[in-house]
């Protein structure tokens, strides 16, 4: 059975397939006007220790001028001394902040941040022994070039968000911005691949190569991994449908979120469609 994933806007929910949407490929998006605001997209990846657990890449999306504002409001958190929240913190860590009450009260702080200044999310997560059971199938378990599962789902990611960016109202290209701990290797030379590729609508949706950021200096990057954390998160719990996925605090925002949950049978469905299409 074909994996749904959803599409949240506005409070409006919107489901779509997965494998359809990540073999077909459309051409060309309308423009609105001549003026294009310059978008930024920083994504972080979380990971569970185990080899079959999960693997989630997330972020956020949002102007640059966003991101200034953002930065800012961001340092004078980290800045902050107080006697419910205790002192001043160098960087932003969820998977730290999430390991007591008063430090997820403090991090509620943290997301207000976040809900006051971002446009959209954008996420893809997966267990990876669905996906590792999808390449031993078809005898792909040893290719490094589809075996690393940041480099398929971050063309994934891509692909996604190119089908979808108009549900978004996102027209203009968008840098993506990744933590300099990822694979920066392996994703320049996907980006590298996908250039090449005919299709060339990769270059509709990104404004230049992917850039690789020290998280500790670059503040969106924590804001990506706090998402990025709790994305992976209700996907341990088994909340895999958009509509479950809530924060221990209260959300006063529904920010527009483009959210991937594939499963064994898509990853078949995909690694099938690009084993032909190379034949």
């Amino acid at each position: 059975m074909t994996t749904l994933s959803s599409l949240s806007f506005a409070g409006r929910l919107l489901r779509v397939s997965v494998v359809s949407e990540m073999i077909g490929l459309v051409s060309g998006f309308k423009k609105w006007g001549k003026f294009f605001l310059v978008l930024q997209a920083y994504i972080d990846e979380s990971e569970d220790d185990d080899s079959g657990g999960v693997f989630c890449l997330a972020g956020y999306l949002a102007p640059v001028v966003n991101w200034r504002a953002f930065s800012q409001e961001w340092k004078t958190l980290l800045d902050m001394k107080s006697p419910a929240y205790g002192p001043a913190m160098p960087y932003f860590k969820m998977s730290e902040m999430a390991c007591s009450q008063i430090r997820r009260e403090k991090a509620y702080l943290f997301y207000q941040r976040i809900e006051s200044n971002v446009s959209a999310s954008i996420s893809i997560c997966f267990k990876k022994s669905d996906f590792t059971a999808a390449l031993s199938y078809f005898g792909l378990s040893n290719v490094n070039d589809i075996k690393n599962p940041y480099i398929f789902s971050f063309k994934l990611l891509l692909t996604y968000f190119y089908h979808h960016k108009k549900e978004l109202s996102i027209f203009e290209p968008v840098d993506f911005i990744f933590d300099e701990k990822t694979e920066s290797s392996s994703i320049n030379k996907v980006w590298d691949l996908l250039m090449n590729d005919d299709s060339n609508y990769i270059r509709e949706i990104m404004g230049g190569r992917p850039l690789f950021e020290n998280d500790k200096l670059v503040l969106p990057l924590q804001a990506a991994d706090l998402y990025a954390y709790w994305v992976r998160r209700w996907m341990n719990e088994g909340h895999e449908e958009l509509e479950n996925l809530r924060f221990p605090w209260k959300v006063k925002r529904e920010i527009p979120s483009l959210v991937m949950y594939p499963k064994e049978q898509d990853f078949l469905s995909i690694l099938d469609h690009m084993l032909h299409s190379t034949l």
